[in-house]
């Protein structure tokens, strides 16, 4: 070969090369080159050496749907190449439940596998060009932590009524798509009434049995707010106050006294006791023992609020409201809360004695990682208990001894000054915030029986709603802001009631021999649930709010107590003892399926939602000291929200009140 050959050839191949280089470069940002031989276009034989450009995992969907660095910010992760994304309708699903079609007003859930534990930027998008109503635009967007499992499941959007054509869906980096046909879903307002557990087991251990309910459970309530059973209207009786007995944990707890505790169990539910009277409460003097002085390893340092004394509020005279009327006309509707947004709060606020007393914390993210914040919102050295959250999430309304009796108080949820809203000299408990954001309702003993009060934080104004001299306890909100449920013991046995809060009338909703107690409204507006004494045990109901459909949730030789309605009301979670376990479960009023949650040794009780409906948080001795964990509401593995030796339990994730905050 002469020197002008060798000089072609390695034109030819400098050539070859600088065009390759030129293609590469032209491929879409992660698509692989696999280079042959020269002239030939089926790749490298055994014999021949290839570059190989290494290439991502391909995301499902067309290519024009991949966000750019310049518009959407990064996921913190990519998923693992096992990972999968799915949508449905209406709730949670697997992956053979796949739905690629919705109609306006449908609910669209994003659920997912395979994926590494951490946080993901998710988003769905009109598909660019004349395809979709909104093209090119993020109809719903934000972030989603995964947990330990891999799966998730999260409501993500609902269908908007100009909504049209295809919508692309993204979860890191991977994709998915749907299709909307802009025709609007008729949704069935109708509840089942079929109390039988379906025979079909669906995974994640749901149980075909009706549910038996947990022992009476220790939990310190630190208020007089025992719900009695079978007892006539109460006299002048002491109250029964809150002493200190021992948790699982060797750590004592504030329990209410008069009741038979076991000593496993971290929660408190219904007994029979004497209904709390006229009487100061007592305040527990003693502090746990014997609690670990080892901490985790980047525990998040509380941020201490200030110290300063609460603000009084105005000592107005409450306004009297007009005799109830009591009549035989229920309420016909109540307007349901608002759908659950895309994007929510995700954090807790829980009970804790990590300084020597029962507190109140909220929690931002998983203690022990670098990114969580925990905040002591009540910060005293008195027995703080029963928080509610306002439904924007400003505010936390609690109950504290801090100055000899019991009165309500609230902060900013992001900690700051403690103000005081009630000074009656008496005992005020159980606050809940209306969906209004400025009323809080509670139940007052100032008059010698338990009468239930409003007042408004901005204004102080405070006025009483009930004036029988019998006992009205335990008031909730319904979702429209003008009505209350409460229990009284006006007939002779405890009974749920209903006050329309702008007419003052009452509707009398149960009237049983036995006793229903601890009502709550259910998001959807058209239902109630409660707790009642059948054959010795509480079990769980369910009854229309105009006193019809009922539906008994479970039904055997043991208690259940401290459940919790899900955002959108048709799904409840609730403590159970069966087997001599107490365990979470819960229950889907769609399907009439119960589904075990946990199988713990110990103690699981006090379940509560998180904002998107997906996970609940509940209290376990899972560690051996009760601490705050979290689960996929059907089962799964569950995982720690807090990590601290100290007793931390009765949590608070969604909803402005729930039997769990309170310890019952």
């Amino acid at each position: 070969m002469t020197k002008k050959d060798y000089i072609r050839s390695f034109s030819k191949l400098s050539l070859l090369i600088i065009l390759t280089m030129i293609l590469a470069s032209c491929l879409p940002s992660g698509e692989g080159l696999l280079i042959g031989s020269a002239g030939d276009d089926r790749g490298p034989t055994p014999t021949q050496s290839a570059v190989i450009v290494p290439i991502e995992e391909k995301i499902d969907g067309p290519r024009d749907a991949e966000p750019s660095e310049e518009n959407v910010p990064l996921p913190e992760t990519v998923a693992r190449v096992s990972g999968a994304i799915w949508t449905t309708n209406g709730d949670c699903g697997n992956e053979s439940q796949d739905v690629n079609h919705f109609q306006i007003g449908d609910h669209v859930y994003l659920n997912g596998d395979g994926f590494d534990a951490t946080s993901y930027y998710w988003y769905i998008q009109g598909k660019p060009g004349g395809a979709s109503a909104d093209p090119g635009i993020k109809v719903a967007e934000g972030t989603y932590t995964v947990g330990s499992s891999g799966a998730f499941c999260f409501h993500a959007y609902t269908v908007n009524a100009d909504d049209d054509g295809e919508y692309q869906v993204k979860f890191g980096v991977k994709g998915d798509n749907y299709r909307v046909e802009g025709i609007p879903t008729n949704t069935p307002t109708s509840t089942p009434t079929n109390t039988n557990t379906p025979t079909n087991t669906p995974t994640n251990t749901p149980t075909n049995t009706p549910t038996n309910t947990p022992t009476n459970t220790n939990t310190p309530t630190n208020t007089p707010t025992n719900t009695p059973t079978n007892t006539n209207t109460p006299t002048n009786t002491p109250t029964n106050t809150p002493t200190n007995t021992n948790t699982p944990t060797n750590t004592p707890t504030n329990t209410p006294t008069n009741t038979n505790t076991p000593t496993n169990t971290p929660t408190n539910t219904p007994t029979n006791t004497n209904t709390p009277t006229n009487t100061p409460t007592n305040t527990p003097t003693n502090t746990p023992t014997n609690t670990p002085t080892n901490t985790p390893t980047n525990t998040p340092t509380p941020t201490n609020t200030p110290t300063n004394t609460p603000t009084n509020t105005p000592t107005n005279t409450p306004t009297n409201t007009n005799t109830p009327t009591q009549t035989s006309t229920p309420p016909s509707g109540v307007t349901p809360a608002p759908p659950v947004e895309a994007i929510c709060p995700q954090w807790i606020v829980f009970h804790t004695f990590r300084d020597g007393n029962l507190e109140i914390y909220r929690l931002d993210g998983i203690e022990g990682q670098s990114d969580a914040i925990l905040t002591n919102l009540s910060n005293s050295e008195a027995v703080d208990s029963r928080p509610s959250r306002s439904f924007n999430d400003e505010w936390v309304a609690f109950q504290s001894d801090r100055n000899s009796n019991i009165e309500i108080y609230y902060t900013s949820s992001g900690g700051g000054n403690v103000m005081r809203l009630t000074n009656s000299l008496s005992n005020n408990i159980n606050p809940m915030f209306s969906p209004d954001n400025a009323t809080v309702a509670y139940q007052s003993d100032r008059d010698g029986n338990w009468d239930i009060f409003i007042i408004d934080r901005l204004t102080g104004d405070e006025t009483q709603l009930t004036i029988d001299p019998a006992d009205d306890i335990n008031p909730f909100f319904s979702s429209d802001e003008n009505w209350l449920v409460f229990e009284s013991n006006r007939a002779g046995n405890w009974d749920l009631y209903l006050l329309n809060l702008e007419t003052g009338n009452e509707f009398q909703i149960t009237s049983s021999l036995g006793d229903e107690i601890y009502p709550s409204w259910s998001p959807n507006g058209h239902q109630l649930a409660y707790l009642s004494q059948t054959g010795g045990v509480w079990n769980l109901f369910v009854i229309d709010i105009n006193g019809e459909n009922l539906i008994q949730i479970t039904d055997g030789d043991g208690d259940t107590g401290n459940y919790a309605w899900s955002p959108e009301g048709s799904r409840i979670a609730y403590q159970s003892e069966r087997n001599g376990n107490l365990d979470i479960y819960s229950y889907d009023l769609r399907t009439n399926i119960e589904y075990r949650v946990t199988d713990y040794e110990g103690p699981d009780s006090g379940p509560t939602w998180d904002c998107g409906g997906t996970n609940l948080a509940f209290t376990s001795t899972i560690d051996e000291t009760p601490n705050i964990f979290t689960v996929f509401w059907q089962g799964g593995i569950a995982s720690n929200l807090t990590i601290h030796p100290s007793t931390d339990k009765w949590c608070q994730w969604s909803p402005a009140k729930e039997s769990a905050s309170r310890g019952k």
